[in-house]
């Protein structure tokens, strides 16, 4: 009986510690990618070289989706045109089978695209963090795909 209860506890220490574990691993990956943002939007508005991270190759500016591409990862930026200009649409995600829309923009006039307006891709080198990014001379809007399926953007 004290062996069953044992080994009991022992199961619920050891159950209770992995979602200790991944819970401190979560908080770590968001201060990790909170740093990562600031250091990326400085090196962006600077136009500083970034270090310690995999940009994206992209395809031309003028074709549309926009496109990012890094071994079988995909990234499209979606543009909309309408009687008001260029809009930013959405954001879509691929990597083999797996898809993740990361932006959809329901008010067009919300993402204006200019002749300035410039995308770019950057994935940290332990492959946990995407981060999307719209280029404006007087702002730069970012997203990130964390850890695979969590989308946010500060």
């Amino acid at each position: 009986m004290k062996l069953k209860r044992l080994i009991f506890l022992i199961l619920c220490f050891m159950s209770n510690s992995c979602a200790f574990n991944k819970t401190l691993v979560e908080k770590d990956l968001s201060v990790k990618e909170a740093k990562d943002i600031v250091y990326l939007i400085e090196c962006i508005k600077t136009n500083t070289n970034v270090l310690n991270f995999i940009e994206w190759k992209g395809s031309n500016k003028n074709e549309s989706p926009i496109s990012f591409e890094h071994k079988g990862r995909l990234a499209y930026f979606n543009l909309n045109r309408d009687e008001k200009g260029i809009f930013h649409q959405e954001i879509n995600y691929f990597k083999n089978s797996f898809h993740k829309n990361i932006f959809t923009n329901d008010t067009l006039n919300r993402y204006s695209i200019t002749s300035q307006t410039s995308f770019r891709v950057l994935m940290s080198e332990d492959k946990l963090s995407i981060y999307f990014f719209m280029i404006n001379p007087d702002n730069v809007k970012t997203w990130v795909l964390s850890n695979g399926n969590t989308v946010y953007t500060p």
